[in-house]
């Protein structure tokens, strides 16, 4: 299998996952890193890889990070290094005000299915998933929503992130943050919720079957399941760790072959990554996901897929197609150039 040097950035700037090159990269772009750290940033991300430590990393953006303390959330930075910038008040209502706009363009476009008929404000929400920051939430309350968050942080509390609740102060909002688990009993009541959000989240959740049990549990008879998520057996279905070197790498290879790949090509990346993919990666194709969701009784009242990019299509030759569909019988074409998939289910009276 070819590995193409440039490919795997292309698709998704992998880097990003790691906090101590986000943040020389926010330094960077506020023209507060040195050029030492500059040279040392665009060295270590590589092209299609690590070419440095993650001890090396972060021994040098602390360095950079502590010049700069007052920048970030001082919870961040220890015991757990995992520096997150403050966002300033501008940046806040810019994100939350850009959220609520997706949400608009999103509620028109079931309007026009009558979906938003089963919507009736003041309805109460719950987002699954806030791991970046919540700002989707904070979009759904000044729509006029009672707003909810719940995460589990992939099982990590140390993950949690101060950001959240920093911008409930900082904006005098009313959400609800809760720390749990979907996949299990929550502490909300039997019917008690009007609507159930999330965005890139369902292809991390393994046990999708005690998922939308729970969500149809809290769920009031009539209310809604509104979801977005990245099916697995797309150009980037691996997701910042898993993505491969070539067109659908991920979904070409046998597991064990997918997990010795990554130990072998990326060996700063190895330990983090398979463990990663092992545990936030589901591979449910999209009839899979379909049945999920009728069998815990609800029925789809709006589905549709997105395709990938033109450009990542074009990649797909008769031969890696024959390929996936080799290692994965149960996919069809829809699954490998499906890049993301909106859906909106009823919880039957």
């Amino acid at each position: 299998m070819p590995v193409y040097e440039n490919y795997r950035y292309s698709i998704k700037p992998a880097w990003e996952y790691f906090s101590g090159l986000s943040s020389l990269h926010s330094l960077i772009k506020r023209d507060l890193a040195s050029f030492v750290e500059k040279e040392f940033f665009h060295e270590a991300k590589g092209t299609r890889t690590l070419t440095k430590s993650l001890p090396e990393i972060e021994a040098v953006a602390k360095k950079a990070v502590s010049r700069n303390k007052k920048l970030f959330f001082p919870e961040s930075l220890e015991p757990v290094f995992q520096p997150q910038l403050i966002p300033s008040q501008h940046e806040i209502l810019h994100k939350i005000s850009h959220h609520k706009k997706a949400h608009q363009v999103l509620f028109s476009k079931l309007k026009s299915f009558r979906v938003d008929a089963k919507i009736n404000l003041p309805s109460k929400l719950l987002e699954i998933g806030y791991i970046s920051g919540g700002f989707s939430i904070f979009a759904f309350e000044k729509l006029g929503f009672d707003a909810y968050g719940i995460d589990n942080f992939y099982g990590n509390e140390t993950r949690k992130s101060p950001l959240p609740e920093y911008i409930k102060k900082e904006t005098g909002s009313s959400v609800t943050f809760i720390y749990g688990d979907i996949t299990r009993r929550t502490d909300f009541n039997d019917n008690e919720l009007d609507v159930i959000y999330s965005a890139s989240v369902l292809e991390h959740i393994h046990n999708l079957e005690e998922a939308f049990k729970e969500m149809h549990r809290i769920l009031k008879p009539g209310g809604i399941i509104i979801h977005g998520y990245n099916p697995f057996f797309c150009p980037n279905g691996g997701h910042a760790l898993g993505i491969t070197d070539c067109p659908w790498g991920h979904v070409r290879m046998r597991w064990t072959d997918y997990l010795r790949y990554i130990e072998k090509l990326r060996p700063y990346e190895a330990d983090i990554a398979k463990d990663w993919v092992k545990s936030s990666l589901n591979g449910v194709s999209i009839c899979r996901m379909q049945n999920h969701i009728a069998h815990q009784g609800f029925q789809i009242l709006f589905w549709q897929q997105h395709a990938a990019p033109v450009k990542h299509q074009e990649d797909l030759t008769p031969n890696i197609m024959a390929e996936c569909f080799k290692k994965h019988p149960d996919i069809g074409l829809a699954d490998l150039i499906t890049s993301s998939v909106t859906f909106v289910a009823q919880k039957l009276v």
